[in-house]
């Protein structure tokens, strides 16, 4: 990630490597595509955090679902938190509204991430 990995890679499922680390478990790639991404953010506006975090799968799982299905405890905190960090840094005035998109975004089955946690 440091070395300038593609982190709008997508694989045949249209998987992107924050979903598969937080499936996988993977904390500490998790916090470099973080790290990584409010870099590259800051760098070009036209590059955005939340993209990372609400992108979905071709069944419609974000990361956060991926690492609450899986239990990854750490990880849901670290997306939530870094999601809540940036929508207060963009000025937001409503952030929870938005971080509330991020939570309850369903996959194809309907099933959000809270609910794939409890499973």
């Amino acid at each position: 990630i440091k070395k300038g990995a593609n982190l709008d890679y997508l694989d045949e499922h249209n998987v992107t490597i924050l979903i598969q680390a937080a499936h996988k478990g993977q904390t500490d790639l998790v916090e470099g595509i973080i790290e990584r991404v409010k870099t590259d953010q800051d760098k070009d506006k036209d590059k955005n955090i939340l993209d990372y975090f609400m992108a979905k799968n071709d069944e419609g799982i974000t990361a956060l679902t991926a690492a609450a299905s899986e239990g990854h405890d750490e990880i849901v905190s670290k997306l939530i938190t870094a999601s809540l960090t940036s929508l207060t840094s963009a000025g937001l005035t409503s952030p929870t509204t938005t971080l509330s998109m991020i939570v309850d975004a369903q996959d194809n089955d309907g099933t959000t991430a809270l609910m794939a946690g409890a499973v």
